[in-house]
């Protein structure tokens, strides 16, 4: 095991080498991920009670490597750190974490990276961060676990820090841990990604914005009051009274950026049930979950089966259009086994095709610039073609409205190129660009959006 230090303390967890090529799908953190930030925020809120759990007397963690570990000067150690504030996700910090974790994988255990070796993105890590789009940062951090078993176990590493150089078997300084713990950090892009383990990149950071809110909407399958892989929710509204909203990722998780410091109430809707919760005013970032419960899955299931089953023309547009709204409507819902036979029997291939023909719009739209406009268009088309007049619809319809913005904001950087753009003017196209965001429904192209808003505000937008 090696570390090194830059900005804050750095330091990696060391394992073995195996080459193998990555693509992230979207910007959006898988469920994995989502998992990791859920467990760091755990460990923020009540580093005591994460102690019981890391510690041998505490839950088995498979795979762990705490061996020659003083768990009780370990626990002394945890009793000394104060709570901090919860973290919310950045989508540009997990952007250049991905990255990193990438090169890890085809190269080796590093913090810095060599413009000779594949993978490559910027030597140290404030260049790869600024890379990725996360401008106006006051600090940021680092760990790395090129070879972890799962994420549980690379959140137990990085919180003991076994290792030499320090007291007690572990590293001096207990560098991963402080990252972790520290208060001052208020955003991360935790990675996960596979190749013959898991390689994990956290991405800690602060820049100057607002108040933040972030968390997960979940089914709690397994009743243990906690979000795990596979339980998250998709494209719940997170509203708060100030007016701003969201829409929860496929993973289940959201970051919401408020507009003031006043006291909010945020609410989370769903089929038609709402949960809500207020917090007070202050500066330190929002944690705001919501368990849904399970019968209310249900009653969305059946309700859509049955508007299935009562067309007998199984060739009919009708048929078809009623097939997509189950298979849309009852994706990640956590249903039983007998209820989820029932929908696959009714919607066969139609799920896997749907899928195909929305990531062929979304491979158009991560290289849409003003020279392929064309050609973007008659893709679109193409691929939206079985699916108007179904609700499947929509996700097409607001691949067209993020092209628009999209191309709005490449031309608006084109003349920000030779021209200081006033500020007035960055702030009357965020508003126009947060209007329209706000008729959207797919949360992949909220997600978009709502970055390229932030960074017009910021007069900092990068569309590519």
């Amino acid at each position: 095991m090696r570390c090194m230090a830059a900005v804050v303390a750095l330091f990696c967890l060391c394992s073995i080498c195996r080459a193998e090529a990555y693509k992230a799908a979207d910007r959006e953190p898988t469920p994995e991920e989502t998992y990791l930030l859920e467990l760091i925020n755990r460990f923020r809120a009540d580093p005591v009670a994460e102690a019981g759990r890391v510690a041998p007397g505490g839950d088995a963690i498979k795979g762990y490597m705490g061996r020659g570990v003083d768990w009780e000067m370990f626990k002394t150690e945890m009793k000394a750190l104060k709570p901090s504030p919860p973290v919310v996700m950045n989508l540009d910090l997990l952007d250049a974490s991905r990255k990193h974790s990438h090169y890890m994988i085809l190269n080796d255990l590093t913090h810095v990276e060599d413009p000779a070796k594949p993978g490559f993105v910027a030597a140290d890590m404030m260049e790869r961060i600024k890379l990725a789009g996360y401008k106006n940062l006051q600090l940021i951090g680092e760990n790395c676990f090129r070879d972890s078993s799962n994420p549980l176990h690379s959140h137990s590493a990085f919180i003991v820090d076994f290792g030499d150089g320090g007291a007690g078997g572990m590293q001096l300084k207990r560098g991963h841990r402080m990252n972790m713990i520290n208060p001052a950090f208020r955003e991360v892009g935790p990675s996960a990604l596979p190749h013959k383990n898991l390689s994990v990149t956290h991405e800690f950071g602060s820049r100057k914005a607002g108040r933040l809110a972030g968390g997960v909407v979940y089914f709690d399958k397994n009743n243990n009051q906690f979000y795990d892989v596979g339980e998250g929710v998709s494209g719940v509204r997170i509203s708060s009274s100030d007016g701003s909203n969201v829409s929860a990722w496929k993973s289940g998780g959201f970051t919401l950026e408020l507009t003031s410091d006043q006291a909010a109430t945020l609410t989370a809707e769903f089929q038609g049930q709402k949960f809500s919760q207020s917090f007070p005013a202050g500066k330190d970032n929002i944690k705001f979950d919501w368990i849904v419960p399970e019968k209310v899955a249900l009653e969305r299931a059946e309700k859509l089966l049955a508007e299935v089953d009562k067309i007998k023309d199984v060739k009919s547009p009708a048929f078809f259009a009623s097939s997509v709204a189950l298979y849309v409507g009852t994706r990640g819902l956590g249903l039983n086994a007998e209820t989820m036979k029932r929908i696959n029997e009714l919607t066969g291939a139609l799920g896997p095709e749907l899928e195909s023909h929305q990531k062929a719009v979304l491979d158009a739209y991560a290289v849409l610039d003003q020279s392929n406009s064309a050609s973007w268009s008659k893709i679109v088309s193409e691929h939206r073609k079985p699916y108007r007049n179904t609700i499947a619809d929509a996700f097409f319809k607001d691949a067209e409205t993020a092209a628009t913005i999209k191309q709005s904001v490449q031309r608006f950087e084109k003349v920000a190129e030779s021209t200081k753009v006033p500020a007035q003017e960055r702030r009357a196209l965020a508003t126009q660009i947060e209007s329209t965001e706000k008729q959207m429904t797919t949360p992949t192209f909220k997600s978009e959006i709502a970055a390229m808003t932030a960074k017009v505000k910021a007069g900092t937008a990068v569309t590519k």
